[in-house]
């Protein structure tokens, strides 16, 4: 939950900050008002516990405003995904990769790029149909979306090609996981829509951000990486 909060959360919620504060304000009075319930009930107790619950009324009411603000936000992210995959639109890419780059000199923690690509995908639409190489492409999208972390992005980057950045994560951490995720592949027996059995490979390459503010130079290195896979 933490990873997300720092990376994903950002894009969803309006003002993390502030919710987390006003979280944390009503937790402290939520406990003064617990010690209060337990002394003797005379009027100034009772007077202090009045106080107590009529500020986090307050604070409840503006965590709600805001909850009710984010939740827009989480039905508005709807629309960045491809329809397709469910994995985010490329054309996200630009704005989430920019915070990922501030995010990364900021603190001074890389972040890695994968570039994935199926091999031979139109030999699987010529002898299977479009049908197959659209499951083809769900199979791959749920699988890569289920390796990495919820606060990691998966992107639909081409027809057949996808993207994900693992935040704070380096090139060799990234490279096992890149693997983990070839073999997992490799290994699948995938039924399609007309129940034939097919066994589909990925090539991935791999880069680790250098801190340089154009983040497509790592996207350029792990795409070179890539076709060199292949």
């Amino acid at each position: 939950i933490y990873h997300w909060l720092k990376h994903k959360g950002s894009f969803s919620i309006i003002d993390q900050e502030l919710i987390m504060s006003l979280l944390e304000q009503l937790n402290d009075l939520a406990k003064v008002e617990s010690d209060l319930s337990s002394l003797p009930k005379d009027p100034e107790v009772q007077n202090k516990r009045y106080s107590f619950l009529q500020d986090m009324m307050r604070i409840t009411e503006k965590v709600g405003e805001h909850l009710e603000e984010t939740i827009k936000m989480v039905i508005e992210a709807d629309s960045r995904k491809d329809a397709l995959t469910k994995a985010l639109s490329r054309r996200y890419l630009p704005a989430i990769a920019q915070k990922e780059v501030m995010y990364a000199r900021h603190t001074d923690n890389a972040f890695s790029v994968m570039m994935i690509d199926i091999d031979d995908f139109k030999l699987i639409n010529d002898t299977h149909g479009h049908r197959a190489g659209d499951a083809v492409l769900e199979e791959l999208a749920e699988i890569l979306m289920d390796r990495v972390r919820p606060g990691d992005y998966v992107f639909r980057y081409g027809g057949e090609e996808f993207l994900t950045i693992i935040s704070e994560t380096n090139v060799d951490t990234a490279t096992h996981i890149a693997e983990d995720i070839r073999l997992q592949i490799a290994e699948n027996h995938f039924q399609n829509l007309d129940k034939d059995a097919i066994r589909f490979s990925v090539s991935i390459g791999v880069a680790e951000y250098d801190f340089h503010p154009d983040f497509m130079r790592t996207v350029e290195v792990a795409d070179k990486r890539l076709y060199k896979a292949k």
